[in-house]
């Protein structure tokens, strides 16, 4: 079932102003200023997100519990995670072992609290939110079962970009299965087309060319030659044999 009936300006909202807060950690754990620009969230079909724009990417699942109940994914995009990752170790040679992994999961989950707290606060609900370890991303069919869905389903889709100056650039997609959604958005009522009858149709074409004024038929002139011709036949049959 579709999901476009659903009002997801709020949930929209409160998603921007807790992403951003939660990315901007990055200003306190890279000693660096960050800046997240959020796109606006739509409904999209799992299959037909825009997974270009992250890949290769890693991903972490949300779990919302609470007074809103539902799982989101959030991907972030490899270049990216290594360069925080070379920030923090001094080692432009970084790569996702062990310890980088643990250290970007600590990340994530200091992220979380404010996370929750601010979209909580958007939403005015009490929502937690707890974070998976990262892992990585191969497809909508690969995150699919964590949504509770299928790869054709709609869901919630929101892109944004983080800048951390002279670090990296770089795209994330936050994704909100249908259970999230129907907790916290309303749904907005649609009227219907109106639907004709075939007899309705019908009787209305008639009545409009009823009320159309008919045309006064002239008489179209006889062509010259054929009025002389005539006259003269008439002419002939006048004279006596």
């Amino acid at each position: 079932m579709s999901l476009t009936n659903y009002n997801i300006n709020k949930l929209d909202a409160a998603l921007s102003s807790g992403l951003s807060s939660a990315l901007k950690v990055l200003d306190t754990v890279l000693s660096t200023p960050a800046s997240v620009n959020c796109e606006s969230g739509r409904i999209e079909i799992l299959s037909s997100i825009d997974y270009s724009r992250v890949e290769p990417a890693m991903c972490a699942i949300a779990t919302f519990s609470g007074d809103a109940n539902g799982t989101g994914i959030i991907l972030f995009n490899e270049q990216a995670l290594l360069a925080i990752i070379s920030q923090l170790t001094n080692n432009e040679e970084s790569e996702f072992d062990e310890m980088s992994l643990g250290m970007l999961n600590e990340i994530i989950t200091q992220t979380a609290s404010d996370f929750a707290a601010n979209i909580s606060s958007e939403l005015g609900k009490s929502i937690t939110v707890s974070m998976s370890q990262l892992f990585d991303f191969n497809g909508a069919s690969d995150i699919a079962p964590y949504l509770g869905g299928g790869v054709i389903d709609d869901v919630y889709a929101k892109y944004l970009t983080c800048e951390v100056s002279g670090v990296f650039n770089a795209a994330s997609i936050a994704i909100i299965n249908r259970e999230l959604i129907e907790s916290v958005c309303e749904k907005q009522e649609i009227a219907p087309e109106p639907v004709y009858e075939a007899e309705e149709i019908i009787e209305e074409a008639v009545e409009e060319i009823a009320e159309e004024p008919a045309e006064e038929y002239i008489q179209p002139e006889a062509p010259v030659h054929i009025e002389k011709t005539v006259k003269k036949v008439s002419a002939a049959a006048a004279e006596p044999v």
